[in-house]
């Protein structure tokens, strides 16, 4: 029961442009923004870095300004100093 729920709690929900290559298993990168404190720029390196791709939904519209989207749902669970 730790387990699971010490992996859900960094989990996101996004959803970006749609890309052939992504895939539910696959890891992304992503650097969420945030404030390092240090000279004011975007950042938080406590979250940034891999994520797994837990679940992965393609929508396709064809009239829609980008008509393929992708929603993923990301995880992480474990954080690495940079």
């Amino acid at each position: 029961r730790f387990i699971k729920t010490y992996c859900l709690q960094f989990m996101y929900q996004i959803k970006v442009s749609g890309h052939q290559n992504r895939y539910a298993g696959s890891m992304i990168e992503i650097a969420l923004p945030g404030t390092t404190g240090e000279d004011g720029t975007s950042g938080n390196s406590a979250l940034r870095g891999k994520y797994l791709i837990k679940s992965i939904t393609h929508t396709f519209k064809t009239t829609a300004s980008i008509p393929y989207m992708q929603n993923l749902v990301c995880i992480k669970n474990a954080f690495f100093k940079n």
